[in-house]
């Protein structure tokens, strides 16, 4: 018998061994009731900052706006475009018309909520 059909040999046993083991393992394993794990969250991983999302910061700046300016003004610069640059959130209008005229921007930080700038461009 040449080296290599006794290591064919003894694969092909190994292999033929293990099938029922595999099987019997298998059967067991699906015999064990299934428990909820109680999943805690990883308090790394939790976003604690005061407006984590685009939406809760949209919302928060249209408010603010819609008091600084009117509703009529900050509706007219809808969609308000939104960016994240540093943990602070810039929140700004569309112009319609072309450019003529300015729009409304607001600044907030994320981790903190505070406006740290609000103005409307002319």
């Amino acid at each position: 018998m040449s080296n290599r059909s006794s290591v064919f040999a003894v694969c092909l046993i190994g292999l033929i061994v293990s099938i029922p083991l595999y099987h019997s393992k298998s059967r067991s394993l699906r015999s064990i009731p299934f428990e909820e794990a109680s999943v805690k969250p990883n308090p790394l991983t939790i976003d604690t900052s005061a407006y984590p999302t685009i939406e809760s910061v949209l919302q928060r700046a249209e408010s603010e706006l819609k008091i600084m300016y009117g509703a009529k003004i900050v509706d007219s610069e809808k969609p308000l475009l939104v960016s994240l640059e540093n943990n602070i959130w810039t929140v700004v209008g569309s112009s319609k018309d072309g450019g003529k005229g300015g729009v409304s921007e607001i600044k907030i930080d994320k981790i903190t909520g505070k406006i740290v700038h609000l103005s409307h461009g002319k």
